[in-house]
């Protein structure tokens, strides 16, 4: 992974490579063109940001809270926007379920 740092406002953006894992093909296939400190590039969908950060919780045996937060920050700015039989889905194929629920349960939309 790489990350880009806009210095002026603390936000960051992180980059990988394309992995053979379904959820990570899928993931990829989905993107979307965002702007990034006037730059154009191809992101993650707001689902499946949250599905990996969840994934990325889950391969630390649950301790990371900063993984926890940003995933539960996610879904409160994209709430409206959020396909949730699709976060439904794909948390229970990469084994995140309990996971999202504690999301969905510590999350205030906005």
């Amino acid at each position: 992974m790489v990350n880009l740092l806009h210095t002026d406002s603390g936000n960051k953006v992180d980059f990988w490579l394309l992995t053979d894992d379904e959820f990570d093909r899928n993931r990829f296939a989905r993107g979307t063109m965002l702007m990034f400190a006037g730059v154009r590039f191809e992101g993650s969908r707001p689902e499946d940001t949250i599905l990996q950060k969840l994934k990325w919780l889950r391969e630390t045996g649950g301790v990371s809270e900063k993984q926890f937060r940003d995933a539960v920050a996610v879904f409160e700015v994209q709430f409206r926007q959020l396909d949730q039989p699709y976060l439904d889905d794909w948390a229970a194929r990469i084994g995140v379920t309990d996971y999202l629920r504690r999301v969905r349960d510590a999350a205030t939309p906005l």
